[in-house]
């Protein structure tokens, strides 16, 4: 198993960013992104190349991201999401998440094997399906650490990270510090019935389990609520609470959500509240970066950005965590390297691709994946998928499509008609060798698997 995604944290030209973004996310895919830049991260996960969709015509409604993505998200050259998506499996599901929709949440951080959470954070989050809109405030945190207070607004295949100063109200874009922009690619929203159906079938690795109603408590207070619980990539689950019971506008609210850290971070149980239906009214709430932009704010590409680099103990300037936002060329004469002391002057400017060394640090090992409280129990899991669709018919899936493989050396598929004179790959010998690279049969594993990442 390659295990790249968190490898050398601190080494490489785009790796401060995942220091204070990271807890933002709970995808891993994110992660990757903000790890390796969107090119690099494509590759790793094996994953239809990168590339800019922002000029290409839009895409049909209700059109998923491509390979396993397409597990939990839409497109993002996709014209959005609807209720009505034709033939999908929870087609007017009235379990789906709402269209254009608002809502608070508790999300609550638990590590491995403990009950005593090491993070508790109150958000605001607002969701427009249609239009491919997201934004999420994160309000306050206890603990409170630096950087805490971000907006992170996603449209199609851009997503903007804009943090605030203390005490700021989340509206005036003066009391913004910092701002980045990451790419995408063809990785857009969260599909609002993700949870419900197991597409993409052709990624066996991914299913959903419907689990029935269950009365949970909920702030307090006792809710009738459905579950499903979704199966992904790497073998742990997401559990989606839905109300059973219709608000007074008739909408079943999700609840809760337990979202298991997926071998990159802690789990989380996040409790929402405080449900709204929202109108185009609301929609300003998505654009705040461009209103930060107009009042002369600049939003920075953490790939491409120059690096300045302490020749003393070769820390990498990072404008967020050392500086409060200002970029290194603004920094007082007196500043000094927040990790050995030396002088501004110590620095050294390097470029945009700029990697330390590591064999000047010594050896650095990849982190081992973090293990989750949510992985998959074999003994009660079972494959029901259960949308509640009035079109959807219980078992009417596509037919399964053959595994493909890949070796993970020089990510060759496997033809079998070209590379094994017919044979499936599961009837090669196993002195087979790629006929690429020239690598064993034991170094190809099927498309979907972990053991592409």
């Amino acid at each position: 198993m390659h295990i790249l995604t968190l490898a050398l944290v601190g080494l490489t030209s785009a790796s401060w960013a995942p220091k204070h973004l990271q807890k933002h996310f709970n995808c891993p895919f994110a992660k990757v992104w903000l790890e390796h830049g969107p090119e690099k991260a494509s590759d790793i996960l094996g994953m239809p190349a990168h590339k800019d969709v922002s000029d290409e015509p839009r895409l049909p409604r209700c059109t998923l991201a491509e390979g396993f993505a397409a597990g939990a998200h839409q497109h993002s050259n996709s014209v959005g999401y609807d209720t009505n998506c034709s033939g999908t499996p929870g087609q007017e599901s009235p379990y789906m998440f709402p269209m254009h929709f608002g809502f608070h949440g508790e999300e609550t951080t638990l590590p491995y094997d403990t009950n005593v959470p090491t993070l508790v954070k109150k958000t605001q989050k607002w969701y427009n399906f249609k239009k491919m809109l997201k934004r999420s405030d994160s309000i306050d945190s206890v603990p409170r650490t630096p950087n805490d207070l971000t907006t992170v607004i996603h449209r199609h295949s851009m997503m903007w990270i804009m943090y605030w100063k203390e005490g700021a109200d989340f509206r005036n874009v003066s009391q913004v510090k910092y701002c980045m922009y990451i790419d995408m690619g063809n990785i857009g929203l969260m599909r609002p019935d993700f949870f419900l159906d197991a597409r993409p079938y052709e990624a066996k690795d991914i299913q959903t389990q419907y689990l029935g109603k269950q009365h949970l408590y909920h702030f307090g207070k006792p809710r009738l609520m459905k579950q499903w619980r979704k199966r992904d990539f790497v073998n742990t689950t997401f559990t989606i609470s839905i109300d059973e019971h219709a608000s007074d506008d008739r909408i079943h609210y999700p609840l809760m959500m337990n979202i298991p850290g997926e071998l990159a971070g802690p789990d989380v149980i996040n409790q929402l509240h405080r449900h709204k239906i929202l109108s185009e009214e609301d929609e300003h709430v998505y654009y705040l970066d461009e209103e930060y932009i107009a009042n002369g704010g600049v939003c920075h590409n953490p790939f491409n950005q120059t690096s300045y680099v302490c020749k003393v103990c070769l820390h990498k300037y990072d404008a967020l965590n050392d500086g409060d936002g200002v970029d290194f060329d603004e920094l007082p004469d007196s500043w000094t390297c927040p990790i050995c002391g030396a002088p501004k002057s110590s620095y050294e400017k390097k470029g945009t691709d700029y990697v330390v060394a590591v064999d000047a640090l010594g050896s650095a090992k990849p982190p081992s994946p973090i293990p989750s409280a949510l992985e998959l129990d074999v003994n009660a899991w079972r494959d029901i998928e259960y949308t509640f669709s009035p079109y959807w018919e219980p078992g009417s899936r596509p037919d399964p499509q053959p595994t493909v493989y890949v070796c993970d050396v020089c990510a060759h598929e496997y033809n079998a008609d070209t590379d094994g004179a017919g044979a499936a790959f599961e009837d090669l010998p196993d002195d087979w060798v790629c006929p690429v690279c020239s690598q064993p049969k034991s170094h190809y594993h099927p498309k979907d698997s972990i053991a592409m990442i």
